[in-house]
């Protein structure tokens, strides 16, 4: 295989590694070897020999069927991306040449839960195209929070306002007009996305950038502060409301003698296939 290591591999011009020595790359199970094109004159000195030490199974795969393979790989590849962003809801009016043209750029990458993409301020660095799983998102609320002491001061509270779902994207108005987002997004589980980076789409022709215009939207552009005000304050009553529930029956119940845990009120959960077992040994006794 012609790859990027065979320049650092250390080996003398026109030597030849005797089989025995301890200085030889050992090829162990995965491993590949082989070419597929002459080597070029410069790299005439780093042939070498491929030498078994034991019995070794090793699948043979001609240069004309692995290229055959590779072709199919590189379709396959080129239909799923054209798939994710033909699928979103911003391009699935897109003619095919469009998209065609945005695919070669495509790269996957992956997410765990409680990554952050995009922090509110910044301007995307990359447009994603969600593949699986899906994202929050977050927009801040000044707030005034009360301390143990009783003093109140004002913070910046997130206030989550939506999500984005697999075959949604994110991240264009931001890049081609130079406008930081106005909301946070932080991966609410494993997500696996297909991003473009912010050169390539500002190295687009005039045409496909104003077809992305035309297009998409900012992300969650249309809520107002005050309905952020409203969810923040409707979610903060339904904590508040929690404690006083929780307060309320855990007085009913120390005022009735009633203590879960201790006592007559502790229960042992049993599992019902062994419950059942226990039942038909007492018929039989």
């Amino acid at each position: 295989m012609l790859g990027e290591d065979c320049d650092s591999l250390s080996v003398e011009p026109s030597s030849i590694i005797p089989f025995g020595l301890s200085a030889r790359t050992l090829l162990v199970s995965g491993s590949c070897f082989g070419t597929l094109e002459s080597l070029p004159p410069k790299m005439q000195h780093m042939l070498m020999s491929v030498i078994t030490e034991e019995d070794c199974e090793i699948l043979k795969i001609s240069c004309t069927d692995y290229l055959r393979v590779k072709e199919e790989i590189a379709k396959r590849g080129q239909l799923a991306k054209e798939d994710l962003i033909h699928g979103c809801s911003y391009y699935c009016k897109w003619p095919m040449l469009y998209i065609s043209q945005l695919t070669p750029h495509l790269q996957w990458k992956q997410y765990l839960a409680g990554h952050v993409l995009v922090k509110k301020g910044e301007i995307s660095t990359f447009v994603g195209f969600i593949s699986s799983g899906c994202c929050n998102i977050y927009r801040e609320v000044e707030a005034l929070v009360k301390l143990p002491l009783g003093k109140r001061v004002k913070r910046k509270r997130q206030v989550l306002v939506g999500q984005l779902h697999k075959m949604q994207s994110f991240g264009e108005v931001s890049i081609l007009l130079q406008a930081p987002f106005t909301c946070t997004i932080i991966t609410a589980t494993a997500v696996k996305l297909g991003t473009i980076d912010a050169n390539v789409i500002l190295g687009l022709d005039t045409v496909t950038q104003m077809l992305f215009l035309q297009t998409a939207e900012p992300t969650f552009g249309n809520i107002t502060q005050d309905e952020i005000n409203f969810e923040y304050i409707n979610k903060e009553r339904h904590k508040e409301w929690q404690v006083v529930k929780n307060m309320v029956v855990q007085d009913i119940l120390f005022h009735n003698g009633i203590v879960p845990g201790l006592g007559k009120w502790t229960h042992e959960l049993s599992h019902p296939a062994k419950a059942g077992c226990g039942k038909r040994q007492n018929k039989c006794c």
